[in-house]
């Protein structure tokens, strides 16, 4: 079955787009293949007082938190990039603009949240799980979207199991001080603080990630490393 859906994954692309470099189309197939695997979604429960993306709980006059009336996900404008909107009453998120479709991200499985489309048909992404993939940018990023470089992520990441969820579903983060694999969602549903720091090498600035757990009133207490 598996075999059979990136055959016509493969064919699908080829015919709408004949030019399109043949790595490319192997690895959206494989994506498809990956993706189409069984795995137990993650039901998030989200709050309307709480950021899905950055996670606080403050707003202000200029970047308000707000909330889509559809899946009640909530945002701050510029996490969700969305400006120069002033009636937020009838907000609508992009993942439920179209109700029939449903939309999950394809790096993880915790469902639902701040979703956004990638440059590649049919897959969206978290906005966290995007910021944590150094291959992966926002074409835009004022509207903060589409993502792209979705195919340029080691496969590898793909074959590593969340410390959290327990599943290889999707592509894991790695610590940049041990051997800690995570989604990036899972870790900020679980209440851990990923860290971004950069690391120059010949005047090249790479991102590095530091998973921290975050527990009340004990600073720098890490119990994954």
């Amino acid at each position: 079955m598996l075999l059979w859906k990136a055959f016509t994954s493969f064919f699908k692309h080829r015919f709408f787009y004949p030019c399109i470099n043949l790595c490319t189309v192997y690895l959206t197939c494989w994506f498809d293949v990956n993706l189409a695997e069984e795995y137990n979604p993650v039901d998030a429960k989200w709050t309307t007082e709480r950021c899905a993306v950055c996670r606080w709980i403050e707003d202000w006059e200029y970047n308000k938190i707000i909330i889509c009336i559809r899946c009640q996900v909530a945002v701050h404008q510029e996490c969700y990039g969305v400006r120069g909107e002033h009636d937020f009453t009838s907000w609508i998120c992009r993942a439920c603009e179209n109700p029939q479709l449903i939309r999950e991200c394809c790096l993880c499985p915790v469902k639902g949240g701040a979703l956004k489309p990638t440059d590649i048909d049919s897959l969206w992404v978290h906005i966290t799980c995007a910021w944590f993939q150094p291959t992966v940018s926002f074409a835009n990023d004022i509207k903060m979207e589409p993502a792209v470089g979705i195919l340029n992520i080691p496969a590898q990441s793909f074959m590593k199991i969340c410390v959290i969820c327990k599943q290889m579903h999707g592509s894991c983060a790695q610590c940049c001080r041990c051997a800690t694999y995570y989604h990036a969602m899972c870790a900020s549903r679980a209440g851990y603080r990923m860290e971004v720091s950069s690391l120059l090498i010949e005047a090249v600035v790479f991102p590095i990630w530091i998973l921290k757990n975050l527990v009340p009133f004990v600073l720098n207490h890490s119990t994954l490393c």
